[in-house]
């Protein structure tokens, strides 16, 4: 397979190009009164109507390249925020567009329509401006935050989360029924209707997944096996490395 290399003016106009395709595209999504995204998901035929940006970002596939590369790159910064509090990846792509933007402006000045790169330019001191202005900032939020204590709040949060106050009514009675401490695992259903179920304890298979997991004939038998416990998806074994 052919691999396409830019590097200049051209490598930089590119993933210019791509961060901020992906950021204004999914920036109208953000807030009370964002707007909704049509999309279809990649080797489906179903149609999907979702003002989720995260959601929208994962089926996005750009025709160039390198434009390809720099919008990933946007969307994979914010995985992080997706496994850590299940919102707020819209916010982080749009922080992360104009993060990159302004650093991007102040390293390649414009100059009659032109790029100017003097050559002892180094973004590196821009990186580290960045990172400390970052900390500063999150000091900041840390000393207006205010924690989730009562019911309210959670229906609050989930509210805003799903647009909907049947979903949020479900997410609050299944948190007080598992308690704060316990886990909650959404999945598609293939009916309209929302439902919750409570599984007491902790279910694990039985047998095997493939013929070569068997030590003896049809039993897998091993011995100290090590066991990892997760609230995670784990789809491949990339996830535990």
């Amino acid at each position: 397979m052919k691999k396409k290399i830019l590097s200049g003016t051209e490598c930089r106009e590119a993933i210019k190009n791509g961060v901020n395709f992906i950021g204004d595209l999914l920036s109208r999504t953000l807030g009370p009164s964002g707007r909704s995204i049509i999309f279809n998901k990649v080797d489906s035929l179903w149609v999907e109507l979702s003002d989720d940006g995260w959601a929208a970002a994962k089926e996005i596939t750009l025709e160039n390249e390198i434009e390809e590369l720099a919008s990933k790159a946007v969307t994979n910064a914010c995985v992080s925020t997706n496994d850590k509090v299940g919102d707020g990846t819209t916010t982080a792509i749009t922080l992360t567009q104009a993060i990159f933007n302004a650093g991007y402006d102040k390293a390649f000045p414009l100059k009659s329509g032109e790029l100017l790169v003097k050559a002892d330019q180094n973004p590196i001191p821009i990186r580290q401006e960045i990172k400390e202005i970052a900390k500063k900032v999150i000091a900041e939020i840390d000393k207006i935050k205010r924690p989730i204590e009562t019911d309210q709040d959670i229906w609050n949060v989930a509210y805003v989360a799903s647009n909907s106050e049947e979903v949020a009514d479900i997410i609050l009675n299944a948190i007080k029924k598992v308690s704060r401490e316990g886990g909650l695992l959404i999945e598609d259903s293939q009916s309209p209707v929302t439902e919750c179920e409570v599984v007491e304890g902790l279910e694990i298979p039985f047998g095997y997944l493939d013929n070569r997991l068997a030590t003896n004939k049809n039993e897998a038998v091993f011995e100290n096996t090590k066991v990892v416990f997760t609230n995670a998806i784990i789809n491949n074994a990339a996830q535990l490395i």
